[in-house]
């Protein structure tokens, strides 16, 4: 008689050398009361755990039932380290997380899952890969490529080297479009925040009781969902002290189709003909095939403008220069995350389609107007200006993105204030031209931009050359006498008592854990890390509205 499959196989890699380290006790012990109402061969519930204290081995846990083993003790069992260096360094390039899921699919048995949960746990920095699953003894974290390739060997661990079902990040910033793409053949769920996460991290205890309990079987899909409520409406209590979150549901297995990327943005001659040719709105496509592709797709006519030969010709210097204004404007009215450096592609995309239809609007109408009191005015020549043809074409682009929501987003929750407008899933957008140039040999080694999805890079690389602000000579006013020399020698005295050589001063007390740096949190916190939104916003939001509708009635108590 044959072994029945079981249903999950739950492996959460923790990453605590660090300041998470005592959290994540706090969701181990999690992990073991709630694998403990499984029946014994429905789940297997696996972790591994890197802790901060010096004196403590990686350890490595099981939590499932089984005959002979008991989950009394938190220490299941213990994978012991070299006594070398060489081991710790292995862990910080990613070789422990292979060993953990190759331990772990070892430790289930000859009894294959159905499905497989992955979950690395620990601290994130988007696609930057500076801290990413950082440790600190010794210090470093693993690159976006370095993960893949760790990813794609863990996964030919798996039985007939299938896919993971949920691949999850309890990290910070880690829900970019870019990630999404990044790891779309190592799973078919993404489950990830695009802000910040509290450093408690996920709630474990309630997904893994719901599945242990679940008659039939959760689907993927169904246990993604229970994630993302379990943690938003046990985050929602702290939203009135400020604390605000947010998680989602990405369909990875959407961006596996291949669709051609968009074509390269081809420079405008100079002529009115010409230009409207390339302006089209009849050539944008409504349906480019997943998110990707509509991403890439409005790269194309964002970046259009600000091409070097375009920025020579007047007409599309113009529009260059008041599309500028408008991106502006939905760039700060849009929700941003990771310190302003990453925006919500929906949210964006919604508020640049409403300005463009507003313009579009209030020209049309001025036009109408003005040709009831003036003769011989012909207002298709005016509407047919190339400035309007392209509006038309961006807010065109633009639905095309947000028509790919309902395929890649298949569920999110929020909770507070700060990230009240997030919408499933973002991409890197910095302010500044030192933010993209600090990024820009990151980006470049993304598999979106090596495999040809590379309009969104010129369009962020263009962009943020071209707003910079420009250095005027000042007639009008009497300028300020003031140098940089001078602000160099301008002491200032903080409230430790030392004295700083000036604005310009690198190092000293705002360095990374110095004597300032609680100051600095609180500036950061009131005045610059929350944006003109409502703040007495203090409840959840989920989509779609029914997405923690789990029927109760189909969790039923286990046998005993």
């Amino acid at each position: 008689m044959s072994i029945p499959p079981k249903e999950w196989t739950i492996m959460v890699y923790m990453a605590g050398d660090n300041n998470l380290s005592e959290d994540m006790i706090t969701a181990l012990k999690a992990m073991r009361i709630a694998a403990a109402a499984a029946p014994k061969g429905k789940i297997d519930v696996f972790a591994c755990f890197d802790s901060v204290y010096p004196g403590v081995d990686t350890s490595y846990y099981d939590f499932t039932v089984r005959p002979t083993v008991q989950p009394q003790l938190i220490r299941s069992y213990i994978a012991g380290k070299d006594k070398d260096d060489e081991s710790q360094l292995e862990i910080n390039r990613g070789n422990s997380i292979l060993n953990f899921v190759e331990w772990a699919i070892d430790r289930s048995g000859d009894t294959a899952s159905e499905n497989y949960m992955l979950v690395l746990s620990g601290h994130g920095d988007a696609f930057r890969g500076k801290t990413l699953l950082y440790d600190e003894n010794p210090p470093g974290g693993l690159s976006l490529e370095s993960l893949g390739a760790v990813l794609r060997s863990a996964r030919r661990c798996l039985p007939d080297e299938k896919r993971f079902a949920i691949l999850g990040f309890d990290n910070c910033a880690m829900n970019l479009a870019e990630i999404g793409y990044e790891f779309r053949h190592i799973a078919d769920l993404l489950i990830a925040s695009e802000g910040f996460i509290p450093q408690s991290g996920w709630e474990y205890g309630e997904p893994i009781r719901s599945m242990a309990m679940a008659k039939p079987a959760l689907t993927p899909a169904q246990l993604a969902r229970e994630f993302v409520c379990s943690f938003i409406n046990y985050q929602q209590e702290y939203s009135t002290a400020g604390r605000s979150v947010d998680l989602s549901v990405c369909d990875l297995s959407s961006l596996r189709i291949g669709y051609p990327p968009q074509r390269p943005v081809v420079d405008a001659k100079c002529e009115w003909e010409l230009i409207k040719e390339q302006l089209d709105p009849s050539k944008v496509d409504a349906k480019p095939g997943n998110l990707i592709a509509a991403i890439d797709q409005l790269g194309y006519y964002l970046s259009w403008p600000y091409s070097k030969k375009n920025l020579e010709c007047e007409v599309t210097k113009a529009i260059a220069f008041y599309f500028q204004k408008i991106v502006i404007y939905a760039h700060w009215s849009s929700q941003t995350y990771f310190y302003e450096q990453t925006v919500d592609i929906f949210d964006f995309c919604d508020v640049l389609a409403e300005q463009c239809d507003d313009y579009i609007h209030y020209f049309s109408t001025f036009l109408s107007e003005t040709a009831e009191n003036t003769e011989n005015i012909d207002r298709s020549i005016i509407l047919d200006h190339p400035f309007f043809l392209f509006l038309k074409c961006v807010k065109k682009a633009c639905c095309a993105v947000l028509d790919a929501r309902a395929i890649y987003v298949l569920g999110m929750g929020v909770s507070g204030p700060q990230f009240q407008f997030s919408m499933g899933t973002s991409v890197f957008f910095p302010w500044t031209r030192l933010s993209f140039m600090t990024s820009e040999e990151t980006y470049l080694n993304t598999a979106m931009y090596k495999e040809g999805y590379e309009n969104w890079f010129m369009f962020i690389d263009r962009f943020s050359k071209y707003s910079a602000r420009k250095q005027k000579v000042r007639t009008a006013c009497k300028p300020v006498e003031l140098s940089v020399a001078s602000l160099r020698e301008e002491s200032v005295t903080l409230s430790d008592g030392h004295k700083t050589g000036g604005p310009f001063r690198t190092g000293g007390p705002f360095r990374t854990g110095g004597p300032f740096r609680g100051e600095l949190d609180v500036l950061r916190q009131y005045f610059s890390m929350y944006k003109n939104y409502k703040h007495d916003f203090h409840d959840t939001v989920f989509w779609p509205a029914d997405l923690c509708g789990l029927s109760k009635e189909k969790l039923e108590e286990p046998e005993v």
